[in-house]
């Protein structure tokens, strides 16, 4: 087993709700292992307004 440091430059749309940005921020970061710890680092909103540039850091075990 081993811990690996991650980071995620993810693209979130409009159309989803904030109440299931977490579901979705770790679905994506499960693609890279378990995820152990996590965080936002940065949010903004992308140049032609249609999303938010989401910035992501986590630890995630893997085999």
């Amino acid at each position: 087993m081993k811990i690996d440091f991650i980071e995620l430059d993810l693209k979130w749309q409009k159309e989803m709700p904030l109440c299931e940005l977490r579901l979705w921020i770790v679905h994506e970061i499960s693609n890279y292992g378990y995820p152990l710890r996590w965080a936002v680092t940065s949010s903004k909103p992308s140049q032609d307004g249609s999303c938010r540039k989401v910035k992501i850091e986590a630890l995630v075990i893997f085999s």
